[in-house]
């Protein structure tokens, strides 16, 4: 490798191996790394550092650098960071060619999905890599623009096959969404004692034994502080200590200070307007000095502050040594300075009307209600650019600038929505709060009791937390607000469904819902009669769902909500078509929130139909997608069903370590139908782990109504596990009970898989004289559920060889050997087998499918491949870049046995035509 330029680190031979190390993988495997420290620790040192190694590998170097300033300006590191690459965007498609434009402003379109830009984004900078590899520079990253950041944490989260590093500097002490990210991490720390002395003596050799001792005193280790504070105590002569007790980042601030006090009043006035700037740009700087100082102002005035080595002018730009001497400028500055020097750079605005409208709220004292209406059309400019957290805090701002109460209570809820859009419950708490207390109207106290309703994250069972928003339900009607009105049914029925209180929850809003007189097949209308009551309205809601869906939905909407709607009846067969539809759609519209929701009601669905294929690769996106939106119902609730696969498939190490990860939030939340799902995935992995006793101990507390995992609907899902767990530990008694509660459930509404798994029950629970003939009628019961099919086979050929029936128990026992072993179930296919070997028959062993020598992603991109769709179509449906797809099926074709993409199709619909035989 070629000698770098890299100055050298003192104390820092750790993190820089680290960054070589990172460096040189990039050509072979990308990742991201996020440095962290107080201010002046190094870690521009060491992005320094990476920049001259990377250019000695021969790599590309991209970059953006926070500004304060800039956080308000939505996308703004993003376009920094992107400026060199985008002469390429003519070779993305269409949609996020445009997603990306319209983000920077550079053309007019309706709110661009954030994760459209991000993939436009990595699919730029993907192609980019491909020609040289890159490495990635987030500089002061806690400054950037929000926007910015969550693309960064999209694209960090998917560089492993991408020849990309991306290394981020956050300052210690700020809430970065990028520290909380769980990305690697280094922690910058002081340097000791040996390392600080020689910085010192490398950077200021003159530097007398008598001072040296209190630089070394008072930098306590940070290299910055080191270098600055020796100058400072020079001038302020030995034994002054004047800083000696602050934290380094306050010391080096006033060291900074007491430099450009020695500075020209004129020079301190334009740096001023620099470090309040939201741009960089000389010619503005220089403009808006002159409306408060001499017209006829050069860039002499500058001068000074660049000998002070405090900032550097070039190529058009005022840029600051370090973001130090922009916080020393502004703190230093009085208040009245402040503002005048805002209202400058507001007065040459008026063609950047976004800007400008920053700048006049920065300068205005009292509350201005025109300046609040610019901020406001700002903050709604922001929101169709796709800079959500723009927004908010653009009318957070305007709030506090509103004269009139009402108008700020509205303001405020307006931000509060927007948080909820973000995924922050803290933000939208917040908000609601300050806007509780303010003259709010009708419609806007409904606003705030929605919003309280959407996130309240302790779903608590007891009927008295839905009385308000029923209220507003009936006032709102009364207001003839029939879709706001609807929207607040829908939220409660939701809830209610999750957390199961009293019965008459669920009749108060079917009440309501019957007042609202919305259009009967009206989805969202359906939704709140399966979700409020599965019982009473079941039957309904399948039909209407049944008459919807019976020409083809292509709204992507109308489809998850009447697949979720399904799944809350037990409508599992009925909702699979409707969910794939639903995340087809919110898959090209780039909606990764809804289409988390959309993927984990899709994999519940299919873990019920035992189509592993579907649910386990829909189970882990949704579960990884809802976490990257900040859903964490959403999560777990991907994660109880991913335990539920794991127990199907015998793997009950994992079953019962996703159940717990899963009931520790179930738990706090309080919410019952999350706890029934990971007490059926446990009950389940006991099967599968031959522990009856255990299983029917977990399965039985379903159905018991003083316990957490007890829910009057959910519970009818664990039937046929709770039938098997009781025969098999000799309770078949202990459970008529239950069974006969469950029979008059499925007289009262349609749900065919309880009735299947009922014919099931009767079959393994019957008398000798009548088993037989029940077991043929639970065959024909059970032919659309594939696995309690094949259960009901392998129950009946035990009972035909208990019978000492061996040649006639070979059938039904081969039947569920052959469809067990299709559907990936191993315990119940090993048990099928020994009972087969044990009748007298022979069970061949099942060669290994050749899906499952694949990862979940892998599965999921050979599927797609096969199916005829392109890299890049793959890479927009499942948000990767196109190369990376390439990569993974690079990956698959060896262990398919396989070397080209035509035979995708046959390897994987082999075993799809077993399971149809």
């Amino acid at each position: 490798m070629a000698n770098s330029s890299a100055p050298r680190l003192f104390g820092r031979e750790e993190e820089t191996q680290r960054i070589e190390q990172l460096l040189a993988q990039t050509p072979h495997r990308g990742d991201a790394l996020v440095l962290s420290g107080e201010p002046g620790i190094g870690k521009s040192a060491l992005l320094r550092f990476a920049r001259a190694h990377a250019s000695a590998r021969g790599m590309r170097v991209l970059e953006a650098t926070g500004v304060q300033s800039e956080t308000r300006l939505a996308f703004a590191g993003l376009h920094q960071l992107l400026r060199p690459t985008l002469a390429a965007l003519v070779a993305l498609p269409t949609p996020q060619r445009a997603a990306i434009l319209a983000s920077f402003g550079m053309i007019e379109q309706a709110a661009p999905n954030l994760f459209l830009t991000a993939l436009a984004a990595l699919d730029l900078l993907s192609d980019a890599a491909a020609e040289t590899p890159l490495l990635l520079i987030a500089e002061d990253a806690h400054w950037l623009d929000r926007s910015t950041v969550d693309v960064l944490l999209f694209l960090a989260r998917r560089l492993e096959l991408e020849p990309i590093l991306l290394l981020a500097a956050v300052r210690e002490g700020f809430d970065s969404p990028l520290e909380a990210s769980g990305l690697p991490r280094a922690a910058l720390r002081g340097l000791n004692r040996a390392d600080a002395v020689a910085l010192l003596g490398a950077s200021t050799p003159a530097t007398p034994a008598s001072r040296r001792e209190q630089v070394l005193a008072e930098a306590s280790g940070n290299p910055l502080a080191l270098v600055e504070l020796s100058g400072a105590v020079e001038r302020r002569g030995v034994g002054a200590r004047a800083h000696g007790s602050l934290p380094p980042a306050t010391r080096l601030t006033s060291a900074f200070a007491e430099r450009i006090l020695d500075l020209p009043a004129d020079t301190r006035t334009a740096l001023l307007i620099a470090a309040i700037s939201d741009a960089p740009s000389l010619d503005e700087v220089l403009a808006a000095s002159r409306t408060l100082l001499d017209p006829e102002v050069t860039l002499d005035v500058l001068a000074p502050a660049t000998e002070a080595r405090l900032i550097d002018v070039g190529d058009g730009e005022v840029r600051f040594r370090h973001p130090l001497v922009r916080s020393a400028i502004v703190q230093g500055a009085g208040e009245s300075q402040r503002h005048e020097a805002h209202s400058a750079l507001a007065s040459l605005l008026a063609d950047d009307p976004d800007r400008r409208a920053w700048h006049r709220a920065a300068s205005s004292i009292a509350p201005n209600e025109q300046v609040a209406e610019e901020l406001e059309t700002a903050a709604r400019r922001a929101r169709s650019r796709g800079g959500t957290a723009v927004a908010v805090a653009g009318l957070e701002r305007a709030a506090r600038l509103s004269s009139d109460r009402a108008q700020r209570g509205r303001r405020l809820l307006r931000a509060a929505e927007l948080g909820f859009e973000l995924g922050d419950a803290n933000l939208m708490r917040r908000l609601v709060a300050e806007a509780e207390p303010l003259q709010l109207g009708q419609l806007e106290r409904a606003h705030l009791l929605w919003l309280r309703g959407v996130f309240d994250g302790r779903q608590v069972g007891g009927a008295e937390r839905f009385d308000s928003m029923l209220d507003t339900v009936d006032e709102l009607i009364s207001l003839n607000e029939g879709d706001l009105a609807l929207k607040f049914l829908w939220s409660a029925a939701i809830q209610c469904w999750w957390s199961d209180p009293a019965p008459s929850v669920g009749s108060r809003i079917l009440a309501a819902a019957e007042r609202l007189g919305a259009e009967e097949e009206d989805p969202r209308l359906i939704a709140v009669l399966a979700f409020a009551s599965p019982r009473q309205r079941g039957r309904v809601a399948m039909e209407r769902i049944a008459i919807v869906s019976g020409s083809k939905i292509e709204d992507a909407d109308a489809a998850r909500i009447l697949g979720t709607a399904a799944n809350a009846i037990g409508g599992f067969n009925g909702s699979s078509e409707l969910l794939m539809t639903a995340t087809a759609g919110l898959r090209a519209q780039g909606r990764l929130g809804l289409l988390a929701r959309a993927l984990t009601q899709q994999a519940w669905s299919n873990s019920q139909t035992i189509d592993l294929g579907v649910a386990i690769p829909a189970a882990e996106e949704g579960e990884r997608l809802a976490e990257e939106t900040g859903q964490p119902t959403i999560r777990y609730t991907a994660t109880a069903v991913r335990s539920l696969l794991f127990a199907l498939r015998g793997d009950v190490a994992n079953a019962n370590a996703a159940a717990s990860d899963a009931e520790q939030f179930g738990l706090t939340v309080r919410s019952a139908a999350l706890l029934a799902l990971v007490g059926h995935a446990r009950g389940v992995a006991a099967i599968a782990d031959g522990n009856y006793e255990q299983a029917f101990a977990h399965l039985s507390k379903l159905h018991n109504p003083g316990d957490p995992t007890f829910h009057s609907f959910m519970r009818f899902l664990s039937a046929a596990d709770l039938v098997d767990a009781a025969f098999h530990s000799e309770r078949g008694e202990e459970i008529a009970p239950i069974i006969g509660e469950l029979e008059t459930l499925a007289l009262e509404m349609a749900a065919p898989g309880l009735q299947a798994a009922l014919s099931y029950a009767r079959a393994l629970l019957s008398d000798e004289r009548e088993a037989e003939a029940r077991f043929r009628a639970a065959e024909l019961a059970t032919a659309h559920w594939p696995f309690l099919w094949a259960r009901t086979q392998l129950a009946f050929g035990e009972w035909l060889r208990r019978k000492r029936r061996p040649a006639d128990a070979r059938v039904p026992l081969n039947n569920a050997l052959e469809r067990f072993g299709v559907l990936g179930s191993q315990p119940w296919s090993q048990r099928a087998g020994r009972e087969l070997r044990a009748s007298g028959g022979k069970s061949r062993r099942r060669s290994p499918d050749a899906r499952d020598e694949l990862t979940t992603q892998e599965l999921q991109i050979a599927q797609m491949a096969a199916s005829g769709l392109t890299n890049r179509e793959i890479g927009q449906a499942l948000y990767l870049s196109h190369r990376t797809v390439s990569s993974h099926l690079y990956r698959t074709f060896p262990k398919l046995g396989i070397t080209r993409r035509a035979e995708l199709r046959g390897v994987l619909e082999q075993a799809s035509g077993q399971a149809g035989r």
